[in-house]
This record gives C-alpha cells, structure tokens and sequence, in this order.
C-alpha cells in the first residue's frame, strides 16, 4: 500500500513529498484505523543521502529497556508519555521478528503468551537460535 501511496504522490507533488513522511503519515493513519490515537505530526523531512544508524542508537532504548528507560530516552528527543504509548502501540500491530521472540519460546513457553496463539508462534519460529541473515516474522496476534 505505501508503494501505491508513494507513487499517487509522487504524480500530483513531483519531488515534493519525502519517503520518510509518507511512511510516518501511513503508520500514523493506520494506528488510527484500528481505533488507537490521532497524533498530530510534522512533515517536511528530506531523505538523506547516508544512514546515521549510529546516532539514533544513542537515542532509541533498545528493545529489553526498562519502561523508565524508555520514557526517558523519547522525552530526551521531544516525545511525551502519550506519544511514546502510540508508539509501542503501533509496534504490537502485525508482526515482530522471530529472534526477538524466541527466548519466550524456548527451552519453555512462557505461560503469559496466549496458549491459542503459540502453536502459530512456534511453526514460524521454529528454531531457538534463528538464522540473522533469514529473517523470519511472526503475527503478533490473531486478529
């Protein structure tokens, strides 16, 4: 859908739109067509010509932070407790990576998963230390 939505763009406002906004708007849109928040965003950003991953390591909590952590770290760059809510909100939609699952998984299941949903968890996480370079996904829940 993105690419769809990057293209309509891209033919009404050549050059005008970055992708960054466009994804940030989407992602914005969709946690509120699954009836989370409306968050208010500004737009204007310019792709740039080379990642600067190890700047924004310095500022986004990894993801075994404890919620203190993370609170502090988004307020360090201007995002409030709502905001940070709407943000792992939107990050339990869809689906997460198996190897940031599979220590719930194996050796043992850990009993606060849903016992409905773990049969599916395991069948696509089947192994308790996943390949890196395979990639593999998991749906965060049934719906």
């Amino acid at each position: 859908y993105i690419e769809d939505i990057e293209e309509a763009v891209e033919r009404e406002c050549p050059g005008v739109v970055s992708c960054a906004d466009i994804l940030v708007l989407s992602g914005r849109d969709g946690i509120v067509a699954l009836g989370g928040p409306y968050i208010p965003l500004k737009t204007g950003r310019r792709d740039g010509r080379k990642s600067r991953a190890e700047l924004l390591e310095q500022y986004l909590p990894d993801h075994n932070e404890s919620m203190s952590v993370v609170l502090e770290r988004f307020s360090a760059i201007g995002i409030d407790t709502p905001g940070v809510v709407a943000l792992l909100g939107a990050h339990s939609v869809g689906r997460t990576h198996c190897v940031k699952l599979v220590h719930r998984l194996y050796p043992e299941v850990d009993s606060a998963l849903n016992p409905q949903h773990v049969e599916h968890m395991l069948h696509k996480c089947p192994d308790a230390i996943p390949d890196p370079k395979a990639v593999q996904y998991v749906r965060n829940d049934r719906g």
